[in-house]
């Protein structure tokens, strides 16, 4: 399982990286946004799926030290989704041509957080999913 999600981490931060060039043009490109906003909320789905539906439950059944930060984590997950589904309900194509500047801010925020997420999993989840290996 951490292999598998050492890949969908790598994914995201191939897709996250992809959006944030888009986002740093001058003048918004539709076309390029649209496909790395959409590759982007494609990986994510799949991390986030593989963390409620297969890594929280594996590692709920191994007694370790850190049970509440999983449970923050597990919080975190529910709570990012919500983030990012208003953020993506809000920027519509329309709205972030009309508002290029403040649409940059707000990707910029929210990718730095999908990276500081990335980040935590990593220090959290890896070691532990390499115990049940």
């Amino acid at each position: 399982m951490v292999i598998e999600l050492k890949a969908v981490h790598g994914e995201l931060l191939q897709c996250i990286a992809a959006l944030e060039l888009v986002v740093r043009r001058p003048t918004p490109d539709t076309e390029s946004l649209t496909a790395a906003r959409w590759k982007l909320t494609r990986a994510s789905g799949r991390r986030r799926r593989l963390l409620t539906d297969r890594v929280f439950p594996a590692l709920a059944a191994v007694p370790v030290t850190n049970t509440p930060r999983l449970q923050e984590l597990r919080a975190e997950t529910a709570a990012m989704l919500t983030v990012s589904s208003q953020h993506i309900a809000r920027w519509t194509v329309d709205k972030i041509v009309a508002n290029w500047g403040e649409y940059q801010r707000a990707s910029t925020i929210l990718t730095a957080s999908m990276r500081n997420r990335i980040a935590t999993e990593k220090i959290i989840l890896h070691p532990l999913l390499a115990i049940l290996a």
